[in-house]
């Protein structure tokens, strides 16, 4: 009977302990603030530097979330602890691409989205930076999938995070074409050499059309604008120097000075080659994942400044400094040229190119110029002519430069 009376005694107070055991597991919940600023009233499982995993009151004990770390804002543990997230600037961006999650919708799955069409569902376990562990069946062991694979996550809660692509060989966005956020319309700034070719490079003092030219510097800009499906509207305008360097040429003007009593103090100093062109015309651009080649038709004008030789010395006895100027006009211009360009950035291109430049560069007469400090200057020499109105100009350039995407429709 003391059994009976003692266990009658003590059952009121199993039963209200373990009534309050059981009210503290089902109030000890966490609560997760995100930073779209929607709570969620779970049960943390894990924690990671990539992603939380939790499990949603009511629902089966197997149907586990996650979210990524860049979409917490603060944790609220069921033991009064708080935990808050600070993200740095790498994460500031990739947050923005994160979908604010929607109340009414509920996923108990995670699903990859791959490249290739394919959707895998399952759990997302760890996010790496450029890995994946995914498991898709319970009991089985996970699966680590490259991001370069996944286009986007789908996490449970209808959280979304896009994929940007990776650098890496063999990536699909290296060979795909859709990707319209790639502007083609852009605004380049290069700088290269560029290399005469034929009679503008000659150096025979017996051809009347020899330019006498060395491999310059050539600074230019590019504008594409896309008009219709690849086509579009190309402008281009460059500076092109090209040294203007011939020993023998140089030497027959001091031997005519010579003949007619000159006498020289130096060499005689030559000037570069100066063109400035414009360029309009039309181009066609193709486009694969990152790489986009351009091939362009310029049609203009170039400016030039032809080379101005001078030298100092003596001429009847007068100190005197000699200048041979030889005037031009602006000349009719034609271009062909290759670009080839890739995106660093959706925004920021690297570009090198290939173009080569023809002209008919309208010469005139030579002026000879007199000049000195003696105010009784003796008149022009007369010893230097030139042959040729029409020089050709044939320039083959190469350059490397920055390109800047236009964000225009």
């Amino acid at each position: 009977m003391p059994f009976q009376i003692n266990s009658i005694v003590c059952t009121p107070f199993w039963v209200f302990g373990f009534w309050l055991i059981a009210l503290g597991q089902l109030k000890a919940q966490d609560l997760i603030v995100l930073r779209s600023g929607e709570q969620l009233n779970v049960q943390i499982l894990g924690i990671t530097k990539d992603a939380i995993a939790f499990r949603h009151p009511n629902v089966p004990a197997d149907s586990i979330s996650a979210l990524p770390i860049v979409a917490l804002q603060q944790i609220q543990y069921a033991n009064g602890l708080e935990q808050h997230f600070f993200l740095p600037d790498e994460d500031q961006k990739k947050i923005r691409r994160i979908q604010n999650p929607s109340p009414t919708k509920e996923m108990l799955m995670d699903t990859l989205v791959l490249r290739d069409g394919y959707v895998e569902p399952g759990k997302v376990l760890l996010r790496r930076r450029f890995s994946i562990d995914i498991a898709k069946q319970l009991g089985k062991m996970a699966e680590t999938i490259p991001l370069s694979k996944v286009h986007a996550i789908l996490y449970a809660g209808a959280i979304e995070e896009q994929i940007w692509p990776l650098y890496s060989a063999g990536n699909p966005f290296l060979l795909g074409q859709d990707y319209d956020y790639l502007p083609p319309h852009f605004l380049a700034l290069q700088s290269g050499i560029g290399l005469p070719v034929g009679a503008y490079a000659d150096t025979d003092n017996q051809n009347p059309n020899s330019g006498f030219a060395t491999a310059g510097i050539q600074l230019s800009f590019s504008v594409f604008f896309r008009l219709y499906n690849g086509w579009g509207l190309y402008l281009n305008g460059q500076r092109s120097s090209n040294p203007y360097n011939n020993g023998g040429l140089r030497q027959k003007l001091s031997d005519l000075l010579e003949a007619i009593g000159f006498s020289a103090n130096g060499p005689v100093r030559q000037t570069d080659w100066i063109h400035h062109t414009l360029l309009i015309g039309p181009s066609y651009y193709l486009h694969r994942g990152r790489w986009m080649g351009n091939l362009n038709l310029g049609f203009g004008c170039m400016f030039t400044e032809a080379p101005l030789n001078q030298i100092e010395g003596n001429l009847n006895g007068t100190p005197v400094q000699l200048l041979f100027i030889r005037e031009s006009k602006p000349s009719p211009t034609f271009s062909v040229g290759m670009d080839l360009r890739y995106f660093f950035h959706p925004s920021m291109q690297g570009m090198a190119s290939l173009q080569f430049t023809a002209a008919d560069i309208r010469l005139g007469s030579t002026q000879e110029r007199v000049s000195g400090q003696s105010p009784s200057l003796p008149p022009a020499t007369g010893v230097y002519t030139t042959q040729n109105t029409n020089a050709p100009l044939n320039l083959l350039s190469f350059q490397l430069g920055l390109l800047f995407a236009l964000p225009l429709p």
